[in-house]
């Protein structure tokens, strides 16, 4: 069997991809939230102002993906805790 060298790291492409997948479940976030705010009612995360570079983004729908998904992956670390490394 001849040995093939596999890729290091992801594409960015991947990663943007992934993003988007997230980001596009706002019905997701919005449950999310709610389960953060029922475990800890004193939760601050649905006041959380995500500021993300103009450079991230071209249009307003996008930085509306981009902040989706950012703030879901907040939430899910909030139930879950954090990953293990």
């Amino acid at each position: 069997m001849q040995d093939e060298l596999l890729p290091v790291g992801l594409a960015r492409s991947t990663v943007w991809r992934w993003v988007g997948e997230l980001g596009k479940n706002a019905a997701r976030l919005r449950e999310a939230l709610e389960v953060v705010a029922r475990r800890d009612p004193c939760s601050d995360l649905h006041r959380v102002v995500l500021v993300i570079r103009p450079a991230k983004f071209r249009s307003p729908e996008r930085e509306e993906v981009i902040k989706t998904a950012a703030l879901l992956l907040r939430a899910l670390t909030r139930i879950r805790g954090p990953p293990a490394l």
